[in-house]
């Protein structure tokens, strides 16, 4: 048996991931090769069994088994690390099955350019974090830190592009996202040319040359174009058009999550100033309703306010995407600020 008896320890070992569980952790040899693959690897003498060098933070997987005793049993090659888009591709799947298994899931918004930000929220515990390209100043070189970043922590990194152009998406694409998200659609035809947008011909009409998506050159080709299909597909829904055309958008094959965008929405009623009025509310129990029956699955993007998520729950959202960065940062502060100047007035006295 060898063991990581703390979670810096446990940071050094290559294909687990270290959130969720606690410490000490034990590890047990690897199996022999009458014991069969593990994660469909093959086993031998290049498997490392413990803690012999740095590597990146990942998460112990639920499906790791092994000799009795040992928990988790974990087993990586000394010569072959998992690579970015795997770690990032291995996220979204677990997003997937968690929605599959009605568990919560939670995100938050990257508005700052500084990839420590990201990293932050990985390691805090977030899902996803929802790096903006729309409103944000992030450029392709700070997506790319932020992306790393994501990989390192184990969060997926699901991107809004500017607008819904092939020639926006293609380069984000390179960088291999696990989502990409496309404002304001308003109909079948936008869709069909968002999902087209990410796949490889006949069935898309994306040019190749994958950068960090092809793992830089590391990555088999057939593997990679099997992960580049699966990338999520994410429709913003926040326009009046678009409720009233959803049926017709969920139908669009590729199409894999649906999100709204209330504020936009408001707007394009003439309610920007008033998104909680019951005609928006309206709206967006419609969107609701009409994604939940077509089985797919509904995310929102809203601050952190308990009633509007509780009414999302009950609207039947799978994932949200809460809050921002900024918005945290400016909470916090106000609020550290807030109690030390009290706490200072109260020591003074009158």
């Amino acid at each position: 048996m060898y063991a990581c008896d703390s979670p810096t320890d446990a940071l050094h070992v290559y294909g687990a991931r270290c959130r969720d569980v606690t410490f000490p952790l034990s590890f047990a040899p690897p199996p022999s090769p009458a014991e069969g693959p593990v994660d469909g690897a093959d086993v031998g003498d290049g498997w490392r069994r413990a803690c012999p060098r740095p590597g990146p933070k990942v998460r112990v997987p639920e499906r790791c088994t092994g000799h009795p005793g040992a928990v988790p049993a974990v087993y990586a090659r000394a010569d072959e690390g998992i690579g970015e888009r795997d770690r990032e591709m291995e996220e979204l799947e677990r997003i997937k099955l968690k929605i599959r298994e009605g568990k919560p899931v939670v995100g938050t918004n990257i508005v700052l350019s500084d990839s420590s930000v990201t990293a932050i929220f990985g390691r805090i515990g977030y899902d996803f974090v929802w790096i903006d390209l729309e409103h944000a100043p992030n450029d392709r070189q700070e997506l790319k830190l932020h992306m790393i970043a994501a990989s390192a922590a184990g969060v997926a990194p699901f991107v809004r592009i500017p607008w819904n152009d092939p020639v926006l998406v293609k380069p984000v694409l390179e960088l291999g996202p696990a989502a990409v998200i496309f404002p304001m659609i308003r109909s079948a035809e936008e869709a069909v040319r968002a999902v087209r947008s990410c796949l490889y011909p006949p069935e898309g009409i994306r040019g190749y040359g994958p950068v960090r998506a092809i793992d830089y050159g590391l990555k088999d080709r057939k593997e990679y174009l099997g992960e580049a299909a699966r990338i999520w597909k994410i429709m913003q829904i926040e326009h009046v058009d678009a409720v009233e055309n959803l049926e017709s958008i969920l139908a669009v094959e590729g199409v894999d999550s649906i999100v709204a965008g209330p504020m936009d929405l408001a707007a394009s009623v003439g309610m920007l100033h008033e998104p909680g009025h019951q005609v928006v509310q309206r709206l967006m129990d419609r969107m609701a309703e009409v994604a939940v029956k077509s089985h797919v699955p509904l995310g929102t993007s809203i601050g952190y306010d308990l009633q509007s998520i509780r009414r999302w729950i009950d609207r039947g959202a799978s994932w949200f995407g809460v809050g921002s960065d900024v918005a945290f940062l400016v909470r916090t502060g106000q609020e550290v600020l807030r109690t030390v100047r009290e706490a200072i007035s109260e020591k003074a006295g009158p």
